[in-house]
């Protein structure tokens, strides 16, 4: 849907904003939600591009959640005990013989500094949306407790 270029610009952005949409005036802009009536940035310096942005339709999601529903519900069960002391969780690449794998790596506040990893699995079958070997916050992966 959106060309390399718009792409660049698109990542390039804070986190916070997802959707990309124009009003009926045809001026460009994003936003933290779907809904237009929230905060929402002029991002008119780009009019030109995002020819499939088109005025008046329902804004367009450019950045997705990162774990699918049945990954986040799955990992919040398994986190639930010792959410509140985990630093962060990585998607490792495994090396050596065990090319061609992949497993989840979650890392523990200090004093202890713990981390514990999770059984391999596959490479690309799971945890697509995550990075490898970047680190990501409960908060940025949807998982939530409360």
């Amino acid at each position: 849907m959106f060309t390399k270029t718009e792409e660049t610009i698109l990542n390039a952005l804070p986190k916070e904003y997802k959707y990309i949409y124009r009003f009926k005036d045809r001026a460009l802009y994003i936003g933290k939600t779907s809904n237009t009536q929230d905060y929402h940035a002029s991002f008119c310096m780009f009019g030109h591009l995002f020819k499939d942005v088109k005025a008046g339709a329902e804004p367009i999601r450019f950045r997705g959640p990162i774990l699918d529903d049945t990954e986040r519900e799955y990992l919040k069960t398994v986190f639930k005990p010792f959410a509140s002391r985990i630093k962060y969780v990585a998607k490792q690449r495994c090396e050596g013989i065990w090319v061609g794998m992949e497993y989840i790596k979650v890392l523990m506040e200090d004093p202890d500094g713990d981390s514990t990893c999770f059984p391999v699995f596959k490479a690309g079958t799971m945890y697509k949306s995550m990075k490898p070997n970047k680190a990501y916050t409960l908060e940025e992966l949807g998982i939530t407790y409360g």
